[in-house]
């Protein structure tokens, strides 16, 4: 785990203080989690990832030690981190998961860089041994008021280059996977799926609100990710 560790040190600098041991990185970084978790950005990480509700089979092929930060604050419940790089290193590889199922050119991008922003400022602040008050401001509103302020944003999020980058996905796949996808399209928004005269179905992606949007893309991309693993 060498390159975790060295992963961690980049997400929130080197550890400050004479103190050590699970006992003190749970009660110096305890904030620092929960205020990652209340990120308004942190939804897509703040539970573990279910690959069959998700719709993302391929998941568990393309990531070997799926983490989130749900679990990170249990973890720090229970005392198991032994060192503040063990907590980063665990903090990164949420981030790092995101990328390498996802793609470097996915919405989750922006999640990951804010996110990742984010806590190289809580870590260092805490390493300081200063808090930060709360900010009730874009970027970190608490479970309540994320899911409107998700659907709120959410045309400005879905930009044409993703829906792009969706269509040349789909475009790769087999003619079951098609029907899958139709299928996924007509649950999620019924709308979206057209049926032309000529007897053929158009499936409109800019039909698609922010959410069932990313939940086709990722599936569509684990699909394409399960090939080249």
């Amino acid at each position: 785990r060498q390159v975790g560790r060295q992963a961690g040190r980049q997400a929130g600098g080197q550890a400050g203080g004479q103190a050590s041991g699970p006992a003190h990185v749970t009660a110096k970084y305890k904030r620092v989690v929960a205020s990652l978790r209340a990120n308004e950005l942190s939804k897509p990480f703040r539970q573990p990832v279910d690959p069959v509700k998700q719709q993302i089979p391929t998941y568990l092929d393309v990531v070997a030690h799926p983490m989130d930060l749900g679990t990170i604050s249990k973890k720090l419940d229970r005392l198991e981190y032994p060192s503040a790089e063990a907590l980063k290193s665990d903090v990164d590889l949420v981030w790092s998961n995101a990328v390498a199922f996802n793609g470097e050119g996915s919405w989750i991008m922006r999640n990951v860089d804010a996110l990742r922003a984010l806590a190289v400022k809580k870590f260092a602040s805490a390493e300081r041994g200063s808090h930060e008050p709360p900010r009730r401001s874009l970027g970190e509103h608490g479970d309540r008021g994320s899911l409107s302020q998700a659907a709120a944003m959410g045309s400005s999020v879905l930009t044409q280059q993703m829906k792009l980058q969706l269509h040349a996905n789909a475009s790769q796949l087999r003619p079951q996977e098609v029907l899958e996808l139709r299928r996924l399209f007509q649950q999620l928004v019924p709308r979206s799926v057209e049926v032309q005269p000529s007897g053929d179905t158009k499936l409109d992606i800019d039909a698609l609100d922010f959410r069932s949007f990313v939940r086709i893309d990722m599936h569509v991309r684990s699909i394409v990710a399960g090939r080249s693993s």
